[in-house]
């Protein structure tokens, strides 16, 4: 208890068993007497209170609660004779504390993260009682504060530290400060700013899957979108058994996969961006078996889609002209040779979305 303020105690911190009839005297405590005479009870629960100033702060005070019961001693010299007799029912010890308003022990310090990374804030605070912790965060630079609420992205906000799970950049900048608080007093503490930065690019990204080696099992074609290098990773369920780039130039990038020469692995097309030139590369896994030029006139006509129309087990192109909108097949016979062409066009706002084995 503080001894500036007026201590309540009630029966029920005390766990008294209360008899019929019985009437309370008081609080017996060492070194203070008798805290409060109060009538008789009727019930379970009732209350003492020791008024402020009474206690000295540092001590320890025993202490009891006493009731008197009316004992009917029959005798026969004295007669019926009805005899006061008091019962101390619990005793029990009361701590007097002396107030310390709460002192910052440790303070937040700002954080820089990544998008997408976590962050946390620590403070600490002695203080008599001890102290309790309320986050709160400023997003105008410590001008206005608001109380943090538990849930995502903050959780912990009435803890000593604050944590941050997935970082956006839309909160790069903001100031959060912990409050610590006690009967005696709250202190703020210093502001941390949180500093989010972008991502890094990851130049690295798979484009397609495609079976480059023997016995039908998946590789995975790779693009660095900083390098312009193509990559071939041999996979053999989630490990990569052999690897290797491909640096062809600047404009050059593969347009699509197919088995061009029908060996069951998985070969490229590449495409020239400025010439619009494109060639086969006939893979054998990561290894080039060989290559051929298929087209060389010009940027209007792109490889648009890549699959096997006439059912010869040979990869063939569907071409699309950028300028006019008109597609074309083009047969293959294998080795980068061609069977036989058709061109078609369509309506304008028509364009093929995909080609299957319908």
């Amino acid at each position: 208890m503080d001894p500036a303020e007026a201590l309540t105690l009630t029966s029920s911190a005390f766990s008294t068993n209360f008899l019929a009839g019985q009437s309370r005297v008081g609080i017996k405590i060492d070194g203070l007497g008798s805290v409060e005479n109060g009538p008789s009870y009727t019930s379970s629960t009732t209350t003492w209170t020791i008024p402020a100033g009474t206690a000295d702060g540092g001590r320890s005070y025993s202490a009891s609660v006493e009731f008197d019961r009316m004992v009917d001693v029959q005798s026969p010299i004295l007669g019926g004779v009805a005899f006061a007799t008091y019962m101390t029912v619990t005793e029990f010890t009361i701590q007097v504390i002396t107030p310390q308003a709460p002192s910052l022990t440790a303070q937040p310090a700002s954080q820089t993260v990544v998008e997408g990374q976590g962050a946390s804030f620590t403070a600490a605070a002695s203080g008599n009682p001890t102290p309790t912790y309320r986050w709160q965060v400023s997003t105008d630079g410590g001008s206005t504060w608001t109380d943090l609420v538990e849930g995502s992205p903050y959780s912990n906000v009435t803890t000593g530290t604050l944590t941050i799970t997935g970082a956006t950049l839309s909160m790069s900048g903001n100031r959060y400060r912990c409050i610590a608080t006690n009967s005696a007093g709250s202190i703020p503490s210093n502001a941390a700013t949180l500093t989010v930065n972008a991502a890094p690019a990851k130049p690295w990204a798979v484009t397609a899957t495609g079976s480059f080696q023997s016995g039908g099992k998946a590789g995975l074609l790779w693009f660095n979108s900083t390098t312009g290098e193509t990559a071939i990773w041999l996979m053999n369920g989630l490990t990569s058994t052999a690897a290797a780039s491909y640096a062809p130039g600047a404009d050059w990038s593969v347009a699509g996969t197919g088995d061009f020469d029908g060996d069951g692995k998985t070969d490229l097309l590449w495409r020239n961006s400025a010439t619009g030139g494109a060639v086969v590369w006939f893979m054998n896994g990561t290894s080039i078996a060989g290559s051929k030029w298929i087209y060389d006139s010009g940027t209007t006509w792109v490889p648009y889609k890549l699959a096997d129309f006439n059912g010869d087990g040979k990869t063939d192109i569907l071409w699309h002209n950028n300028v006019t909108g008109d597609y074309a097949f083009w047969l293959m016979n294998g080795s980068g040779e061609l069977l036989g062409a058709s061109g078609f066009a369509v309506a304008s706002g028509w364009e093929i979305a995909q080609v299957a084995d319908f």
